[in-house]
């Protein structure tokens, strides 16, 4: 079992709870800098609980979610309150097939990189680039490169969990390693994870071999031009 398949459930869902309250400013920020008609349909690639595919139904656009998690999408569907607009299923970035092709792809929250094998996360990239339709627009969220948050991080979550994380990148394999500590009132529960860190332009390279072509980059969810002092960047590209 990698990682990921253990990590992406419940233990995810007690550290997570904060980003509910990003998620509007997020999606803001993504539709000023794409145009998508206002019956555009989007793909949540990597939907994780819902949170950015509720907040772009709310707004009346057709979305369909996918995550691995079934127990991310069980949460997810539970709180979708737009049935009619809005649908939720398990499917998996390697192998997914899109059965149409969508105004808009998202896969945020870092979700390229995960997987030990460099041909499965080249699948991910190739799924999420297929998806898309002519003249549509793909968003990445991913790690800068230049600026790798490594050292030790304590988080407080609810119902006083507290959650230490060490990170620490290794430049040859391009891997961020990070050991992550679960403390709940009834136990205690670590998790190595392993991402593989991916700059910009091995981002593009990739892209560019289904006709996806970069826009613009950003500081995380800002319009900051001091990309390389944020961990996070936005990636807009968009479909020939």
């Amino acid at each position: 079992m990698e990682w990921w398949e253990e990590y992406f459930g419940e233990a995810f869902c007690l550290t997570a709870i904060a980003m509910n309250l990003h998620a509007k400013r997020e999606i803001d920020f993504i539709l000023n800098k794409v145009e998508i008609p206002d019956d555009a349909r989007i793909l949540d690639m990597c939907c994780g609980y819902g949170r950015h595919s509720l907040e772009l139904a709310k707004r009346g656009y057709s979305v369909l979610g996918v995550d691995y998690s079934e127990t991310l999408i069980n949460k997810a569907q539970s709180a979708n309150v737009f049935e009619d607009k809005l649908q939720f299923i398990k499917g998996d970035i390697r192998n997914y097939i899109a059965t149409e092709k969508y105004d808009l792809v998202l896969n945020l929250f870092v979700s390229i990189g995960y997987f030990s094998s460099e041909t499965e996360n080249i699948k991910s990239v190739e799924t999420l680039c297929n998806a898309v339709k002519k003249g549509g627009y793909l968003v990445l969220e991913i790690n800068n490169s230049e600026n790798i948050q490594e050292g030790e991080e304590i988080t407080k979550a609810r119902h006083g969990t507290i959650i230490k994380t060490e990170r620490w990148y290794d430049a040859d394999s391009k891997i961020l390693h990070s050991k992550r500590k679960v403390n709940t009132q009834d136990n205690q529960k670590e998790y190595d994870m392993n991402i593989r860190i991916y700059t910009i332009y091995e981002i593009m390279e990739m892209c560019e071999k289904y006709n996806v072509r970069y826009v613009q980059h950003y500081n995380g969810y800002t319009d900051s031009e001091l990309a390389e002092k944020s961990t996070k960047l936005v990636v807009i590209l968009k479909k020939d």
